[in-house]
């Protein structure tokens, strides 16, 4: 199982645009990445609320995994 390419692209800018309206968004920390010289400041996780969290995946589980790709191949590995 992966997550295509349009998928995870909405599934980041979903993240990072909840984020960005977040006190954490201004805070330097570890948590978001920027106590790494040189690497993006941004959410590596839903910041969104529980019930927000819940709505999104029992929606894409209604639609049969919609945005998910299963073709029983191992992944490949990628790196951002």
């Amino acid at each position: 199982i992966e997550a295509s390419q349009e998928a995870e692209e909405e599934w980041s800018n979903t993240v990072d645009t909840i984020f960005s309206g977040q006190l954490f968004s201004e805070t330097k920390s570890w948590y978001n990445g920027a106590n790494i010289p040189g690497k993006k400041v941004q959410s590596l996780v839903f910041t969104g609320g529980l019930p927000a969290y819940l709505e999104r995946i029992n929606g894409v589980a209604e639609k049969g995994y919609e945005g998910f790709i299963f073709d029983g191949k191992p992944a490949a590995a990628t790196y951002a």
